[in-house]
């Protein structure tokens, strides 16, 4: 199934759900015939039939109830990332890496609380040494930011 698209899933479960093409098309904005030659592709890539004609409209067979549940899977984890992604973009979750020097070690702890008072999604993680070792990690992207009493270095810097 490798050149299925979420659209056909889409019209797939709005077929089953409304009972017929000519519902998926209205609830999808599009036309019965653009329902049923995407339906068509689909059961070809599939290689069964997943709707059949039935009494009441169009009926789910075996194989499309597999792939129905496919559908809602993929569809939920889609909403779970999209979640996830607004909860980055918003500063509720995510990861940041502070780098203190030793001088910083006595209000880092301090400032990363506060921080995590502001932001308890995300997930912090301090680490205290020499300014070579924490200039290298910020250079090479274990940490996100640097703390240090002063700043003698030409390197961008982005601190809390």
């Amino acid at each position: 199934m490798k050149d299925v698209t979420l659209r056909q899933l889409r019209f797939l479960s709005e077929a089953a759900r409304t009972g017929s093409l000519a519902g998926a098309a209205l609830s999808m904005h599009v036309t019965a015939p653009a329902v049923g030659q995407q339906l068509r592709l689909l059961e070809r890539e599939v290689g069964l039939p997943l709707l059949e004609r039935g009494r009441g409209g169009q009926e789910v067979t075996e194989a499309g109830a597999l792939v129905l549940a496919t559908a809602r899977r993929i569809e939920a984890e889609i909403r779970a990332c999209s979640d996830q992604l607004g909860a980055l973009r918003r500063g509720e979750s995510g990861h940041v890496a502070l780098g203190a020097v030793s001088t910083a070690k006595y209000f880092a702890p301090r400032l990363l609380a506060a921080f995590q008072r502001e932001h308890p999604g995300v997930r912090l993680a301090l680490v205290v040494g020499n300014r070579a070792e924490i200039v290298d990690r910020l250079r090479s992207e274990e940490h996100t930011s640097e703390l240090q009493s002063r700043s003698t270095i030409s390197y961008a810097v982005f601190c809390l």
